[in-house]
């Protein structure tokens, strides 16, 4: 029986979960084909807990009928008592005043009412609707630890902003006795991977911009993310300078994209953090979770579920902003990433047939030159070499704006074509597949040879857009981020260039690159933290089991899109995905709430 347990504790772990429930043992089909004779039921959980693999210092816990590897048991115990301790801290520093608990500030009224425009502040008064970056404010305020989650376009920067704004604002209100008590107030931003740390930079920075904030207060907010690896200092093998026994010297950390997180990360993370330190979550707890065991984001949000409009404007640890102020709730990508995100399979299938894009060649033309807000392309009717034509399409036009460049005006063709690359992407479910990345982006390259703009052979050349795969902090580049290939304009040479979170440009020979590949398309995964004017998504064929694909993966996808969504792939197959709701196996949200 033992022996059954390391191996579903090991299976489970492959399949993103942290335990399983003990009766499941049940469900293994060998068992039966083997004649293995285990004891009755209820004799289970005693049986194993009177051995010494279970227990403290044992490498199996079994906790409210859930199996555990014991280290996975134990990050579980420790990033809850981090959640429980930080919701019970109230307010998020001892310094703020107590009137936040009674949802009043007048800081952060001022805040708002100074950066409404004229037409938001009549809006108000015509309109009941509840503020919902204002309720996240004062939680956040009122919480050493919160989270502020969202669909896309809903505001959550600007929400952050504002919220560092009423802290800075708080702090430089302070006697100047309290301040010195205080020391220096450290804001510091992550995110979980270098792509999104990009994405979180450069909305920080043109956040800022727009709202009405005194340059005093500037000075606090940082603009520049961090990894998480590198805000703890990695020193490999999971193992970091910054620790329980040596804490981050910081008073706030404001971490994006938090349901890319999985647990070993995020407790190694709280555990670093002093006691006196904030923490603010952020992302969409409906996107994918991550890929290793846990899905933090999702399982902390859990009480939104259950909870009324009413109950939700009110103090408490957790705001959902409502709000998308991308996308027209109305309009055909909302209302198909609202009707994915909630599983209404007759809801999806009415907007795919809809827009289902006619075969006639006219339709077809129509499409390469612009397209519709969201279009159904049918593998039955469509090739998808009618993609690889609209990608070319979109290539060609990048490489006739190469010729442009010169020494003197570098920097802002540069900067035109990576504007005018990010306008459309191709995203796949999968890598290898009939549909998958890596076959995709070999049509496209094919394309472009046969019509004699690359050469087959060449693995560098003009015009490539290109992906990191890996982590390189000495060049200042990370794991997804983007360059593309062009003739530097005084060599003549070929290298590759990238636009950092601040605007600046980045410039590398060939030879430096990490590790890297071709994109024209990437995984929904990659995608994550990112947005495009025009995406495109391209469902797997029948090479790929339906079980691998959720609603999960088909709304980030969604959401990745400006302005265009395209979806290619088959109308029953992409149904069953929707219908497909990814649940992950975790005690975490029995301990923080007793769900």
């Amino acid at each position: 029986m033992i022996v059954l347990l390391a191996l579903r504790c090991s299976y489970e772990l492959n399949q993103q979960n942290t335990c399983f429930l003990l009766t499941q043992l049940t469900w293994v089909d060998w068992l039966m084909h083997h004649n293995v004779l285990l004891p009755e039921h209820y004799e289970w959980a005693e049986r194993l807990q009177a051995t010494d693999l279970f227990g403290e210092d044992a490498p199996f816990v079994l906790d409210n009928g859930l199996v555990y590897f014991s280290r996975y048991h134990n990050m579980e115990l420790a990033v809850a008592e981090f959640v429980i301790a930080g919701q019970t801290r109230k307010p998020a520093h001892h310094w703020l005043p107590a009137e936040l608990l009674d949802g009043q500030s007048e800081i952060v009224d001022g805040l708002f009412q100074s950066t409404s425009s004229e037409a938001d502040k009549l809006d108000e008064q015509l309109n009941t609707e509840i503020d919902w970056q204002y309720r996240a404010v004062l939680n956040s305020l009122s919480h050493q630890f919160s989270v502020i989650t969202g669909g896309p376009g809903t505001g959550k920067t600007t929400t952050v902003i504002k919220l560092l704004s009423s802290l800075v604002q708080y702090y430089l209100e302070q006697p100047t006795l309290i301040q010195k008590q205080i020391g220096q107030f450290t804001i510091k931003l992550a995110a979980p991977t270098g792509k999104a740390a990009l994405r979180l930079t450069e909305s920080m920075l043109s956040g800022i911009d727009k709202l009405n904030i005194s340059d005093d207060i500037r000075a606090y907010i940082p603009t520049e993310a961090s990894t998480i690896h590198r805000l703890l200092k990695s020193r490999g093998r999971n193992d970091f300078y910054y620790n329980s026994n040596n804490k981050l010297p910081i008073d706030v950390l404001v971490l994006d994209e938090a349901s890319m997180v999985d647990l070993s990360l995020m407790s190694k993370l709280m555990s670093a953090l002093p006691s006196r330190c904030q923490l603010v979550l952020i992302g969409d707890k409906e996107q994918l979770a991550s890929v290793e065991a846990g899905n933090l984001l999702a399982e902390i949000c859990a009480p939104l579920q259950s909870l009324g409009i009413e109950r939700q404007n009110a103090l408490q640890p957790v705001t959902e902003l409502k709000k998308s102020y991308r996308f027209d709730s109305n309009g055909e990508i909302g209302l198909l990433a609202k009707a994915v995100n909630k599983g209404v399979g007759k809801a999806v299938e009415h907007l795919l047939i809809e827009n289902c894009l006619g075969t006639d060649d006219a339709n077809r033309q129509r499409y390469l030159e612009s397209g519709s807000v969201l279009t159904w392309l049918d593998p039955n009717s469509h090739s998808i070499k009618l993609i690889v034509e609209r990608v070319v399409r979109h290539q060609v036009a990048i490489l006739d704006s190469i010729s442009e460049i010169t020494e003197s005006n570098e920097l802002n063709v540069v900067k035109a074509l990576f504007k005018k690359l990010y306008e459309l992407q191709v995203l796949s479910c999968v890598r290898q597949s009939i549909y998958g990345v890596e076959e995709f982006n070999k049509l496209v390259k094919e394309r472009l040879s046969q019509l004699g703009r690359v050469a087959w052979q060449d693995e560098h050349y003009a015009g490539r857009p290109i992906l990191v795969t890996e982590n390189a902090y000495h060049l200042g580049l990370y794991n997804g981020d983007i360059g593309i290939q062009i003739p530097d304009p005084v060599s003549d040479q070929l290298v590759t260039y990238f636009i950092d979170g601040k605007g600046d440009m980045i410039k590398l020979f060939n030879q430096r690159l990490p590790t890297h590949e071709s994109v024209y398309a990437m995984t929904v995964h990659k995608s994550q933290g990112s947005e495009f004017d025009h995406t495109i998504l391209i469902m797997p064929g029948d090479d790929v089991g339906v079980k691998l694909l959720g609603r999960e993966l088909i709304y980030t996808a969604i959401t990745r899109a400006k302005t265009r969504f395209t979806i290619f792939g088959d109308k029953d197959r992409t149904l069953r995905a929707v219908n497909n709701h990814t649940v992950r196996q975790s005690g975490l949200s029995k301990l923080l709430y007793g769900l």
